[in-house]
């Protein structure tokens, strides 16, 4: 491009214009016990959806009435678009004609997390129909939901606790394209009923130094992904892959649980140690002696020594998704 000026011509190419994203008001929480939304902001509700108290013992909670539209409580993130998001929530499900949702960016992108409408489409569900965390959800039960977001990758690891403290899981999933922006976290429903929001965490993770990064279980070096031959293979192996920079030594727990009708039949515990100077590597279980006689299905938790969720947990079910 050519502008003439008092002194002669001035020439210009390839002119961008960028705007820098406002940074995120990070970390945030709401508890709502203030009986304030704070930073938060309502959209699309009606004169049903505000902060009520309780009577479960959760104390106030932002309740969340449907009576037909989409009504949802936000908060600006104001695009993020690098590093990583974590995202933890309680979050109580309505009736069964109802579907609560968290959502990114007022569902441009998939759901999050959705409690399906157990009428015409239970279960719990990434995206639509994308991913299953689980075959059916609980009406009108509390859920902890924790969800971290790598923006760099479009990957996130999301963990979803039902009140009998039963975990679903998606791991290394991906959410969105790399460094897609990230504009609003969302709490939103479908349909008709009242559900409730309680302690939202917006926090972004500190850096990691010692994390498990994958895990198998495998029958004479072969990977398995389905119960019955779970249940007829010999030499079993629960084999954890970690990454330590801590330059500490480092020890988490392993069970191995099974369930007949999602009830608890047993579960074997076990202590992995790893050394300060083992960087990076694989740690091997051996659960042959682990009897799964009655059961129908099993998972594996991991958890770090002060009993926190490191990589929670992985089902491996009959009669549906072989590994979630």
């Amino acid at each position: 491009m050519q502008v003439y000026g008092g002194n002669g011509p001035s020439y210009y190419d390839d002119i961008v214009v960028t705007h820098k994203a406002e940074e995120a008001n990070l970390p945030y929480s709401n508890d709502f016990e203030g009986g304030s939304l704070d930073s938060m902001y309502e959209s699309g509700t009606n004169s049903e959806c505000k902060i009520v108290d309780s009577n479960d013992g959760h104390g106030k909670v932002y309740q969340l009435h449907g009576d037909g539209g989409a009504p949802k409580l936000e908060y600006n993130l104001g695009g993020i678009t690098k590093g990583k998001l974590k995202i933890e929530a309680d979050i109580k499900t309505g009736e069964n004609t109802l579907a609560t949702l968290l959502q990114l960016n007022d569902n441009a992108l998939p759901n999050l997390i959705q409690f399906g409408n157990k009428d015409t489409h239970d279960g719990i569900w990434f995206g639509w129909e994308d991913a299953k965390y689980a075959d059916t959800r609980l009406a009108n039960a509390w859920y902890h939901v924790n969800v971290t977001l790598d923006l760099d990758t479009g990957l996130m690891d999301s963990f979803i606790t039902d009140p009998n403290g039963r975990v679903y899981s998606l791991t290394r999933y991906t959410y969105a394209e790399p460094n897609t922006r990230l504009d609003t976290v969302c709490f939103r429903t479908w349909d008709t009923g009242t559900c409730y929001v309680d302690n939202i965490n917006l926090t972004i993770p500190a850096s990691v130094g010692f994390e498990i990064t994958g895990r198998a279980i495998k029958a004479n070096g072969v990977e398995i992904t389905d119960f019955e031959t779970l249940k007829n293979a010999d030499n079993l192996i629960l084999n954890v892959n970690y990454y330590n920079s801590s330059e500490q030594d480092k020890s988490v727990w392993t069970y191995v649980n099974t369930y007949k009708n999602n009830l608890l039949i047993k579960s074997h515990p076990e202590l992995i140690v790893i050394g300060a100077t083992e960087k990076e590597g694989t740690k091997s279980v051996d659960i042959s002696d682990v009897s799964f006689e009655g059961a129908d299905s099993m998972n594996v938790l991991i958890w770090d020594d002060m009993m926190y969720p490191m990589f929670n947990a992985f089902n491996i079910k009959e009669m549906s998704n072989s590994m979630k």
